[in-house]
């Protein structure tokens, strides 16, 4: 079944504005950082995670936690938009004005996908003279990641501790539900209290076995400047093989997954603009809305037909994730692409041939409703006989690459007879596994051949395969466009 992804768009939230979490604090707020009260909003006081520390640099607060200690040296975990021009240091204990212990920080680097998407909001840091009783908490491996939607989580910072005013600089705790996964954050329901300016960097930590950090506390979304709305951490597990570990083990930085990177870019990143774009024109939302209630490619061919410059808008942005955004990360991925043609044959020598002898009925077929049904149905209905675009393409496959694409010679009126007699495509090249060649759907069921047709739905031109990309791939959609209005200030 074709799946649109326009429900993960979050339109209810277009007009939605940003609050940092590691926001500098005012002059007046600094003076009073001592002053003892509930950060994390309406959390209690927190003295058990000795290795979540303050992060002091450039006159502001963020949170951290110590991850890893290899001999003297200490690695902690913080948020990309806390480091600043100054490395400065970070404060042991549960109180900035009466620390435990300090640590100067000696290296802070910020992923360098920071600079193309704020979804890549994780850093690591560098000190000296930590030793074998240093407190870790370790982070969340991709094999133990399990997080799902109402997973309870335990937030941890040094940030404010009244929505709209209170205290930085005296650690705190709180237990949010889960609120929604996506594959790089985590979402939480703020009615009732949870981060704030200050908590940015310190850890969600969770707790299979052990105890592990899960999540960077990276921002907070109102429309109306308040904190009590909804948060959001950056995912661990995603960076843990890619940043954390090659950073503490002075090893290049890895990439991450397709999904991953698609959600960055679309979220808030480069493709955020098309995304954009694509909600501020009626036809785009329509033309996703039209996809969502489809059952067969021919209909979002249909869908395409009702709606063109919303599927144009719509296919922008996977044209800017494939092309810019995740260029490396998408090589491989179908939505990224599009079959010479507009169709596809899972037989190289079918393929070559359709492309050269073909090309203008294959391209025709993908773009005619009916003949993509036909090529998708397990058993084609009667009408793909009187179809002319049908009958062009799979006379011309009949008459061409009859060889090449292992079309039975005998067969009569044109090779779709014999393959619905068998129970195949109409195409006699096992068209019932026929699909949109990036959503992986379609009726099974290979040909008398064993050979697969994989049809587009959409002209080699438009380029995107449909428009419609696998699972997750376009998770990053998740309140993507509300995102796009808010400004992130640096902390």
């Amino acid at each position: 079944m074709l799946k649109s992804h326009a429900e993960k768009f979050g339109l209810a939230c277009l007009v939605s504005c940003l609050v940092a979490c590691g926001t500098e604090p005012a002059a007046s707020e600094r003076e009073r950082l001592g002053v003892t009260e509930s950060s994390i909003i309406n959390g209690a006081p927190d003295a058990g995670h000795p290795m979540v520390v303050a992060y002091l640099h450039n006159g502001s607060i963020c949170s951290s936690t110590i991850v890893a200690v290899k001999g003297s040296t200490g690695y902690a975990l913080t948020a990309a938009h806390c480091v600043g021009s100054e490395l400065g240091e970070l404060s042991v204990g549960s109180d900035i004005n009466a620390p435990t212990k300090k640590y100067t920080v000696t290296q802070a680097l910020a992923h360098p996908g920071y600079k193309t998407s704020g979804v890549y909001d994780v850093a690591m840091l560098k000190f000296n003279g930590a030793d074998g009783a240093t407190p870790i908490m370790p982070v969340l491996t991709p094999q133990l990641d399990d997080l799902k939607s109402a997973t309870t989580l335990d937030v941890i910072g040094f940030g404010k501790t009244e929505d709209g005013g209170g205290q930085v600089g005296v650690k705190h705790h709180k237990f949010l539900s889960v609120k929604d996964v996506t594959p790089l954050r985590l979402i939480y329901d703020q009615q009732a209290g949870g981060l704030c300016s200050g908590d940015s960097g310190g850890p969600s930590s969770y707790y299979p076995n052990i105890e592990y950090v899960a999540g960077v506390h990276s921002y907070v979304a109102s429309n109306n400047g308040s904190c009590l709305v909804e948060g959001a951490d950056i995912r661990v597990s995603p960076f843990v093989d890619t940043f954390i570990m090659p950073f503490i083990n002075g090893q290049p930085i890895g990439t991450l997954t397709c999904d991953q990177c698609t959600e960055a870019h679309t979220a808030n990143g480069l493709c955020s603009n098309a995304v954009g774009a694509c909600y501020a024109d009626k036809q785009c939302p329509s033309y996703q809305a039209c996809t969502q209630g489809c059952k067969t490619n021919g209909c979002v061919v249909e869908c395409k037909a009702k709606y063109p410059a919303g599927a144009i808008l719509y296919d922008a942005i996977f044209a800017c994730v494939c092309d810019t955004g995740c260029a490396v990360e998408c090589e491989k991925a179908s939505f990224c692409n599009a079959p010479q043609c507009g169709l596809s044959a899972a037989k190289p020598a079918c393929q070559s041939c359709f492309e050269a002898s073909c090309c203008a009925e294959a391209q025709a077929c993908s773009e005619n409703a009916t003949c993509i049904d036909c090529q998708s149905s397990l058993v084609p209905g009667a009408g793909c006989k009187a179809d002319p675009v049908t009958q062009a393409y799979e006379d011309c496959l009949a008459t061409s690459c009859s060889d090449a694409c292992g079309i039975p010679s005998s067969s009569s009126g044109g090779p779709g007879a014999t393959s619905a007699a068998s129970g195949g495509g109409s195409s006699g090249l096992g068209g019932g596994d026929a699909v949109a060649s990036s959503t992986n759907v379609g009726a099974g069921g290979a040909g008398p051949t064993g050979e697969t047709i994989t049809v587009s739905a959409c002209s080699a031109s438009a380029g995107r395969a449909n428009g419609h990309a696998n699972g997750w791939v376009l998770a990053g959609l998740i309140g993507a466009a509300w995102i796009l209005r808010r400004e992130r200030p640096r902390g």
